[in-house]
């Protein structure tokens, strides 16, 4: 494998294992929501949704040297 995609490998890797423990105490705090109080359920899914599109947004406002590697290549 080339370094750079290897590289992006690692990283998106190390990502993965940070965020896995806040995504099931997230879903766990939606389960608990919906069960005792729907309208805190219904905040969460809203402000989810617009950090969801703030992430989005950011994602494609920074560009990252691997990014413009991998284009290049392919």
């Amino acid at each position: 494998m080339n370094e750079t995609v290897m590289r992006v490998a690692i990283r998106e890797r190390k990502m993965g294992e940070i965020l896995a423990p806040i995504e099931l105490i997230y879903m766990f705090w939606l389960m608990m929501t919906v069960m005792f109080n729907f309208r805190v359920f219904m905040i969460s899914l809203v402000v989810q949704f617009i950090l969801i599109g703030l992430f989005a947004i950011v994602d494609l406002v920074i560009e990252r040297p691997e990014r413009k590697l991998l284009a290049q290549r392919y």
